[in-house]
């Protein structure tokens, strides 16, 4: 937990701050800014908080060293991410494919400096029959090393060790809410100026964000950034309410999108907050930026039960498995030797210490935190 409150009022003030293009005026001592650090630092925002703090003129020292070294490495990223993307854009165009950038490469563009939405992946949505295709082409043409599939996606790394996935639907087979929203393609126009590369309507990826934002939160955290998203999105992609409305109620996203709203109103516009929603702030700062494991399993073994959790990570459902491994649409019988290879490509890929960090988290609960996290989890209709 975050004991020191006032240092999340800060953070997130100067966050707020660098968004929506104020000036931060409080004056903070050295060990609030350290504190600021630490935070800011969890949740992978710490380049944004840094300038701020420089802006403000409350940076002295070491604590320059400290920040500018994040600003450092989000400038890095953004430049390993855009020639990446570049890459991905040229041969998939060459090949005539179609593809739609997701998530953090479309955002990003949005925020006031690109560098802010810094990313620690690219993902990209194909058509399931072009996924053979493009797993050939980016190992063939990029030198990309296949990495694992998993229930909705492929993963390669680039040769500068970036993370991409090369999604064939937006979620896995578990994911109703994602489901619910509808088909991606269906719901997504040519971007301006391409003749390949397709983005949603802004409806649509206003719920699309707002679905991958319960998902996480569901399975321990989502942190501060999917907030700061909304501000952005409120901003630059306007939406017609009553279309989102629509997406909303119909995934099973009314209550959590509320209250979700809520909590960026809380944050960055001055908003009152109830019990509920500084439950969610406490849970959220708690997680960092991408969640605790013992979240993610305290959230589906109180849900669901373990023998549930057990069998979920074990066996995959059959419709992502064919997904994975097309042969089972010829041969249904060969599925206990698709399941063993699914596992062997987890023990011996980067997906295996997250693997065993779940099972080990699986086995000390704690009772208590495990009832207050499935408690907000049924409030936010996320059970």
């Amino acid at each position: 937990m975050i004991d020191n409150k006032q240092t999340a009022r800060h953070l997130i003030a100067l966050l707020g701050a660098q968004l929506l293009g104020k000036d931060f005026s409080e004056r903070l001592s050295e060990e609030e800014i350290k504190e600021i650090y630490t935070l800011s630092k969890a949740h992978d925002l710490a380049h944004i908080a840094g300038d701020a703090l420089l802006r403000a003129g409350l940076l002295q020292g070491e604590a320059v060293k400290a920040f500018q070294k994040w600003q450092y490495l989000a400038l890095y990223r953004y430049q390993r991410v855009t020639y990446e993307i570049s890459e991905l854009r040229r041969v998939l165009s060459e090949e005539k494919i179609p593809y739609m950038p997701l998530k953090g490469t479309v955002l990003r563009e949005h925020y006031p400096d690109p560098v802010m939405r810094t990313s620690v992946d690219i993902d990209i949505l194909v058509h399931s029959e072009h996924l053979e295709k493009v797993k050939n082409l980016l190992i063939e043409k990029l030198s990309y090393r296949y990495d694992v599939a998993e229930g909705h996606d492929i993963s390669f790394f680039s040769p500068s060790e970036l993370h991409v996935e090369i999604h064939f639907a937006l979620c896995d087979e578990n994911d109703k809410r994602t489901l619910a929203l509808g088909s991606p393609w269906e719901n997504a126009t040519l971007k301006e100026g391409s003749l390949y590369e397709y983005e949603m309507t802004n409806e649509f990826f206003y719920a699309y964000a707002m679905a991958h934002a319960a998902k996480h939160f569901y399975v321990g955290g989502c942190g501060i950034r999917p907030f700061m998203d909304m501000v952005v999105m409120r901003n630059k992609m306007p939406c017609d309410k009553e279309k989102l409305k629509n997406l909303y109620e119909k995934s099973g996203l009314a209550a959590f999108a509320a209250y979700a709203e809520q909590l960026c109103d809380y944050w960055f516009f001055g908003a009152e907050a109830d019990e509920t929603i500084l439950s969610m702030e406490e849970y959220l700062l708690a997680g960092g930026a991408f969640g605790t494991v013992e979240g993610y399993v305290a959230s589906i073994q109180g849900n669901k039960g373990g023998a549930y959790y057990f069998w979920r990570k074990v066996f995959l459902p059959y419709k992502s498995m064919k997904k994975q491994f097309p042969v089972l649409n010829k041969c249904p019988i060969l599925l206990p030797f698709c399941h063993v290879a699914r596992w062997l490509a987890i023990v011996f890929t980067s997906r295996r210490k997250k693997a065993a960090a779940q099972m080990k988290a699986s086995q000390s609960l704690d009772g208590e935190k495990t009832k207050k996290i499935v408690d907000l989890q049924k409030k936010l209709k996320l059970d």
